[in-house]
């Protein structure tokens, strides 16, 4: 599998069935974009029938989007299976890029503008100080605290009380008592 493959990929301009069979073919690519997955595995991936498969992969070809190398076996009579290797180079069917990207940036930086929250170590809000000497170096601010997890106000919240009162004396429990009377 290769971002890369998939990234190209997903830039073409195809619907449909090509489409299902490319991003099968993208998923099995390495990063040169060699497919030596078969057909069964590409056939399960894309979810379309073996003729139809077939066409699609013809029709790559037409339009140099791909192509097939056979493999013989280094020994012996016949060949391994073919292997299809994609042309990434090739852009020709790219899409036009997403007409309201700009618009969308814009509106993002906006929002980021208006609403971003600035906060410190593990998410206490960060307040400014207002006077113009800082009363700590920019290093100290940003270093890890030293207090340790017992020190926080966390731990403050939860007294040991909290966690004891589920527990109840061995003798107050249901079947105690017939558990000393059995074990003696």
């Amino acid at each position: 599998m290769s971002l890369e493959m998939i990234t190209w990929a997903m830039r073409l301009d195809l619907k449909g069935t090509r489409f299902q069979v490319m991003i099968a073919l993208a998923n099995e690519a390495n990063s040169d974009g060699v497919v030596f997955t078969g057909t069964d595995k590409l056939l399960w991936y894309s979810n379309v029938s073996l003729r139809t498969f077939r066409t699609i992969i013809a029709e790559f070809r037409a339009e140099d989007l791909l192509h097939t190398e056979r493999r013989y076996k280094d020994f012996g009579d016949g060949r391994e299976c073919d292997t299809l290797v994609l042309h990434p180079w090739n852009k020709e069917l790219f899409k036009p890029n997403y007409p309201g990207a700009a618009a969308a940036r814009q509106v993002a930086k906006r929002s980021r503008e208006k609403f971003e929250i600035t906060t410190g170590e593990y998410g206490r809000k960060h307040t400014p100080t207002t006077d113009s000497t800082p009363s700590q170096p920019e290093s100290a601010k940003l270093a890890p605290s030293k207090e340790v997890p017992s020190q926080t106000e966390s731990a403050k919240l939860a007294p040991k009380e909290r966690y004891m009162q589920n527990q109840a004396p061995l003798s107050a429990k249901p079947g105690a008592a017939e558990c000393k009377t059995r074990c003696r």
